[in-house]
């Protein structure tokens, strides 16, 4: 992860958490919800462990879904022209996200931006 200027995981977090903030004006998230959701009204996902972090001076990162406790849940770090995109668990085992309503559009947003970003690298580069 230092390669790309991202936060190094340090260990696992054995302790339940579920994420409590969800970054809705980031494009993976925008118009995803007609309005904003009210607390409680969202089932979002949860864990049953995640990663701890370090936090690396030169990151410069950008949590998009934050854990009650403080940790990330799903963070973008830039990286060349596109972005990284990193989970703070390690499968389904440590959180139910792909049983979530959330999940579904997430993956959705992250193949248009995804292909929208390969479609303007390709047309650029001839």
């Amino acid at each position: 992860m230092n390669s790309v200027n991202a936060d190094a995981f340090t260990g696992i977090n054995e302790n339940s958490d579920k994420v409590s903030e969800v970054d809705l004006q980031h494009a993976l998230f925008k118009d995803v919800f007609d309005n904003k959701p009210k607390e409680g009204r969202i089932d979002f996902p949860a864990v049953t462990k995640h990663f701890d972090q370090s936090v690396n001076s030169k990151s410069v990162r950008q949590v998009l879904m934050k854990l009650q406790g403080g940790g990330s849940f799903l963070s973008l770090y830039p990286n060349g022209k596109g972005q990284l995109c990193v989970f703070g668990y390690d499968g389904p085992g440590f959180s139910n996200l792909t049983r979530r309503t959330i999940f579904v559009p997430l993956l959705y947003r992250m193949a248009i931006l995804t292909a929208e970003a390969f479609v303007f690298f390709k047309y650029h580069w001839k």
